[in-house]
């Protein structure tokens, strides 16, 4: 059985239900709603207007490349400076102080780093690229053996965030003096963005 609405001139609008329709009512909310909005069920047959909010955005997300020459300490893990940041969504890079990550926003987050190393004497023989969280080591990547010019090491992880004191930094490694990370390079990145809660 049909509800048929007719036009005033011509035409008309139907609603139908299945053969087996089960007994339900639904109940329409008491204004005509506003544009581009939806009708919603409560679940139990109340309707109510709603509005298409976007999913497009998720969380924090940031690309941050170096600016000028950084030299490495010999056989320590370094700290990288990277000044300049393509994008940062939420604000959440420090790219003059501390040059961390700290998402404001809880969940899981994926994070790179990778280097571009280059080298003023001999090759070097071990180089490496680290994530840290709240100052330790997460992640890493080390090559031995096959050091020197051109090098680009990179580690990447899965590393839950807490959305407010947690943070992430950048680090490199060689195991020896004179070996710097070319400046305004965007082959020396670190990058992080908001995975899941």
């Amino acid at each position: 059985m049909a509800l048929r609405l007719n036009g005033q001139t011509s035409g008309y609008v139907e609603l139908d239900v299945p053969a087996a329709a089960g007994s339900h009512t639904l109940t329409l909310p008491n204004s005509g709603g506003s544009s581009g909005q939806y009708l919603q069920t409560d679940g139990s047959g109340v309707l109510s207007w709603q509005t298409v909010t976007s999913t497009e955005y998720q969380g924090p997300a940031f690309y941050a490349h170096i600016t000028t020459t950084q030299t490495l300490v010999s056989s320590t893990w370094t700290k990288i400076t990277f000044q300049t940041e393509l994008f940062d969504t939420d604000n959440c890079f420090d790219n003059s102080t501390n040059y961390r990550f700290t998402p404001t926003k809880a969940g899981y987050y994926f994070a790179q780093v990778r280097h571009y190393f280059d080298y003023t004497s001999t090759a070097p023989s071990v180089l490496g690229s680290a994530i840290y969280k709240n100052g330790t080591e997460v992640s890493s990547s080390v090559q031995v053996g096959v050091g020197g010019y051109g090098t680009t090491p990179g580690s990447k992880d899965l590393v839950y965030m807490n959305g407010s004191t947690d943070y992430l930094e950048g680090f490199a490694y060689a195991n020896q003096a004179n070996v710097h990370l070319g400046g305004s390079d965007k082959r020396n990145a670190f990058m992080a963005f908001w995975v899941r809660e």
